[in-house]
């Protein structure tokens, strides 16, 4: 007897047991079934009970990724693609060493192969234990899973990490404040680019600040008003679906099915450099009625999947949206700027997002900026746990004319890999507080590095 794992679609799955029951019912068993690529993924993953066949039926791109798990994981049995030109597309699947099966003779296909081979059925000798609860039936009823859960996007952004080398899991980071004005736009803009000049690492920043039109991550990229609507309206380079307004608001449309195609998720998004993307809320307040909680999760999970990293500018109000970014953050970054009425009631304030969060204590730090001289919360009467709410202070970003002079000049915001200022050295710091070291690479090179370009500033400086 055959085992098979069937997944696909309703039509693709009720097909596959009307021909079981009419022509294989004493050749091959179908053991579990599963309408969406969530549950299926988790199938291969516990190799749904000794499958001999894994006979997949959904999109290209959600096939590819499925596909992709299973020769990760080791899956022993022989993978089945149904698809309506086996010789077009054979050579795409044999990469993965899958099998074509020619849509409406899949079971035929399989049928064939194991005959041929009969001794793939007896090698596969693994107990059989049913990952999904009961003893199966001859025909189990389809699996249904949620279509996007955190558990599924947490491990497939685990295995995209390790196939890229990266060794641990990075994280998705909120940056909030108490009120507005505090440098909270900087400090995200500065984080995810330096970010992404220092390491390999995808980075996208979602701007859910949504006090104004196109938000503020936009503007401090140098973008005027007639560039953002140029950017925010400019088309894809490629065949996949792409919006007419690349704005969070616009994921409202997104196609869900097409969440796996990296295509898609970018043409959803304003891409700054190769390995650097950033989403502005709207482009009309009047938009922000299409932004919720059930959105924002969406696009943070969808995003999640292509961009390990993730800065997300909250603004200085906890709507709804907002408390979905943070829920789904390792991080809680709150930002303080060295004003009596902002450090008296921080601790309170802390404390109440933390109540207000589905999230643990130790996610949620504090960061000062714009510290003067004597500002220090360390020079401060009281302990720093007393003015924080026991939460720790991670940063203290001094005051430097450079970053104000660069975004008063060209609208932009200093990050690491240029001229090391003050601000930036502190921005190190945090980086190297919230991402493990090795991401950055090595520190001797870096000093080198440095030394370097002051050398060669210096000297060019001399030459003139």
């Amino acid at each position: 007897m055959i085992k098979i794992l069937v997944a696909g679609p309703p039509d693709f799955i009720n097909r596959i047991q009307s021909m079981t029951r009419q022509s294989y019912a004493n050749d091959i068993r179908i053991i579990s079934l599963n309408n969406n690529p969530s549950s299926a993924i988790e199938a291969l993953e516990g190799n749904a009970r000794g499958a001999h066949a894994v006979l997949l039926g959904f999109h290209d791109e959600e096939i590819e990724l499925m596909i992709d798990m299973a020769t990760r994981n080791e899956v022993t049995g022989t993978i089945f693609i149904s698809e309506e030109n086996p010789a077009k597309c054979f050579r795409k699947w044999t990469k993965y060493r899958a099998k074509v099966a020619l849509k409406g003779n899949e079971l035929k296909s399989i049928f064939n192969y194991f005959t041929q081979y009969p001794e793939l059925i007896s090698r596969n000798t693994q107990k059989e234990t049913n990952v999904f609860g009961d003893e199966p039936e001859d025909i189990p009823e389809v699996i249904r899973g949620e279509s996007d859960s955190k558990a599924r996007v947490e491990m497939v952004r685990l295995r995209e990490n390790q196939k890229r080398g990266i060794p641990v899991r990075p994280k998705i980071i909120s940056i909030f404040g108490q009120k507005g004005g505090v440098g909270k736009t900087v400090i995200s803009v500065s984080m995810a680019e330096s970010l992404a000049v220092l390491t390999d690492l995808d980075v996208a920043i979602l701007d859910l600040d949504m006090n104004r039109a196109y938000g503020d991550v936009i503007r401090y990229f140098g973008n005027i008003v007639e560039k953002k609507d140029a950017l925010i309206c400019s088309g894809a380079n490629n065949k996949a679906p792409s919006p007419q307004e690349k704005t969070l608001a616009a994921w409202a449309n997104f196609p869900w099915d097409h969440r796996a195609n990296r295509d898609t998720v970018e043409n959803y998004l304003i891409k700054h450099r190769k390995n650097l993307c950033y989403l502005p809320p709207l482009r009309r307040l009047a938009e922000e009625e299409f932004i919720n909680y059930e959105l924002v999760q969406k696009v943070i999970s969808v995003i999640h999947r292509h961009f390990p990293a993730i800065v997300i500018d909250c603004g200085n109000t906890l709507s709804d949206s907002v408390v979905a970014a943070m829920e789904s953050s390792d991080e809680i970054m709150i930002v303080v700027s060295p004003e009596y009425p902002v450090l008296d009631n921080l601790s309170h304030f802390a404390t109440d997002i933390v109540n207000q969060l589905n999230t643990a204590d130790g996610t949620v730090r504090v960061v000062m900026n714009e510290k003067r001289d004597g500002a220090s919360l360390k020079n401060t009467d009281e302990t720093i746990a007393q003015i924080t709410g026991g939460y720790p202070l991670i940063a203290e970003f001094p005051y430097d004319p450079a970053v104000y002079n660069k975004l008063a000049q060209q609208a932009l915001v200093p990050h690491l890999g240029g001229e090391l200022i003050p601000f930036l050295e502190v921005m190190d710091k945090v980086l190297k507080e919230l991402f493990p070291r090795e991401l950055f690479g090595n520190d001797d090179k870096e000093k080198k590095g440095n030394m370097f370009k002051k050398f060669f500033r210096f000297g060019k400086k001399a030459n003139l």
